[in-house]
């Protein structure tokens, strides 16, 4: 038996006692034997262990999201609090199949080799989809399952990390925010174009000459509200590209045609900056793209490039074909190039870099989301090469198109 005895210090000491009887010839008791071995410190390694397994038993469960752990036959092995609550499981559904009511995820496991007899790869996969699920006849609930596979060295036979998550709140969320942000967006808009309309005549001399300081003022006032209304207008891109409800008109656009036109309508933009824009490489034949997008993706990037393009200097549109059978179409800028802290979070919302110079050029830091968007929307790729102090080069690239 498992004993605790007091040292004469006064510590105690764990020990395992064994008592063995010693009998004569004739089976009368002459005395016992008792063996004492000291197991303090394998004591106290098991009971860190079983505080260690409480500890993540309680983290387990403390988990928001469902987490389930599955054997091949998508038997549950052991699952938390959440899961029970979110599918409603028995309070111990160990043993029970989750593939009766997930009937996809058989599917998925069969799919990711669990059935295969070399099972070496299938650790290595991962998987993550959304569905819906309805339980005992309630509204059925958006989730997103993560499928990872785990194989534990005491326990070689392979198992599954299944985590769910609950997407209705963060779905609400969504949807209320892109409400709000069409609504505001449409309330600022009308007003915002207004103002802008009053004060370009103002500065324009509709109402007469106007003292140096005013006009300088008005012209301030009319440049920060055309900065709000392309503020505006960029999220009310956003809002649709997110909800999926921006139109594309997909057509057979002429390269020379479409960049041409890029250029016309970016010349007066260009003007201020002392930058000139101009069209190199292979423009001929066409790509298959929604032109007003398109020419909103031409104007992005070749007005970032004229902001930070040195004055005197040329920012070229280039032309040339891919690799791939496709147009690659490039925007590129002599400017002073992006630092390279800054280069992944490039494409981002409201991503922007933080020196002063960049800060003072102004933008919303959604132009290049928005760009990136539309690109991919049309069945393009996008991408960009930078140096510093040397230039940048945003390229976009679509498969060329054949007219009949």
């Amino acid at each position: 038996m498992k004993k605790r005895y007091y040292r004469r210090d006064g510590t105690i000491m764990y020990a395992l006692l064994s008592v063995g009887l010693v009998s004569d010839e004739d089976q009368r008791p002459l005395h016992f034997v008792s063996q004492i071995q000291d197991v303090s410190t394998e004591h106290h390694a098991l009971q860190e262990i079983e505080t260690n397994r409480s500890f993540l038993g309680q983290l387990f469960n403390s988990l928001t999201d469902a987490v389930l752990v599955l054997d091949a036959d998508t038997r549950i092995v052991d699952h938390n609090w959440a899961a029970t609550k979110l599918l409603e499981l028995p309070s111990d559904a160990t043993g029970s199949p989750l593939g009766t009511r997930l009937h996809e995820l058989t599917a998925r496991l069969s799919e990711n080799g669990t059935k295969r007899k070399d099972k070496s790869d299938a650790a290595k996969l991962l998987a993550r989809w959304n569905t819906t699920l309805a339980i005992a006849d309630k509204e059925p609930l958006p989730l997103e399952l993560t499928l990872t596979p785990v194989r534990g060295a005491a326990e070689p036979a392979l198992r599954w990390v299944l985590v769910v998550r609950d997407l209705s709140e963060s779905q609400r969320n969504e949807m209320l925010k892109n409400q709000f942000v069409a609504t505001v967006s449409h309330e600022l808009r009308t007003p915002l174009t207004s103002i802008s309309g009053s004060l370009g005549l103002i500065t324009g001399g509709v109402l007469g000459e106007l003292p140096e300081q005013m006009e300088n003022m008005l012209r301030i006032a009319q440049q920060n509200t055309q900065r709000l209304i392309q503020l505006v207008n960029d999220l009310l891109d956003l809002n649709k590209l997110s909800a999926e409800e921006m139109e594309f008109s997909i057509q057979h656009v002429d390269i020379a045609t479409i960049l041409g036109h890029a250029i016309e309508q970016m010349k007066s933009y260009a003007e201020p900056y002392h930058v000139r824009l101009k069209i190199t490489g292979d423009t001929s034949g066409h790509i298959k793209v929604d032109p007003d997008r398109l020419l909103q993706v031409l104007h992005n990037l070749i007005s970032n490039a004229c902001k930070y393009s040195p004055q005197g200097e040329t920012v070229d549109i280039h032309c040339e074909p891919d690799a791939e059978d496709g147009a690659r179409i490039s925007v590129v800028d002599r400017g002073p190039g992006i630092p390279e802290a800054f280069r992944s979070r490039i494409f981002e919302r409201f991503a922007q870099a933080e020196a002063s110079d960049n800060r003072a050029k102004g933008g919303t830091g959604l132009g290049l989301a928005i760009t990136k968007e539309l690109v991919e929307r049309m069945g393009g790729v996008i991408g960009f090469e930078s140096r510093e102090d040397e230039g940048t080069r945003f390229w976009f690239r679509f498969p060329r198109a054949e007219v009949h």
